[in-house]
């Protein structure tokens, strides 16, 4: 099961991603999904970025992330979902996704790496 949640401007998805990092999340274990291809903080982040660029299907193809629709399926959001959570980034906000699966499954292998030593 996915986590996620919506927000406004680029320092509020910032400040997400440094809780999440609280939580012991790595950044490579999040994923955001925007149209904004002008988030030049990103650069300098592990985050996995999802576009949905509407108005440029071409550079969404060409980019190195996953789109934004396909990321979603991927994931096993409904279709239902996908269509809502894709209109709200087409109005301007970011979607954040994580799976917590991540992180119990990086919590076990320090268990397991802590054990052996």
């Amino acid at each position: 099961m996915n986590y996620f949640e919506f927000f406004n401007t680029q320092e509020e998805v910032l400040q997400y991603f440094e809780r999440l990092k609280e939580e012991g999340y790595f950044e490579e274990d999040i994923h955001l999904i925007t149209e904004d291809t002008d988030f030049d903080a990103l650069k300098y982040t592990g985050v996995k970025v999802h576009y949905h660029l509407v108005e440029n299907q071409l550079k969404a193809f060409f980019s190195k992330e996953a789109q934004g629709e396909s990321f979603l399926r991927d994931h096993r959001f409904s279709d239902e979902d996908i269509e809502t959570y894709l209109k709200d980034v087409e109005d301007g906000q970011y979607l954040v996704v994580v799976d917590p699966e991540d992180l119990k499954r990086r919590e076990s292998q320090m268990n397991e790496r802590d054990e052996a030593e």
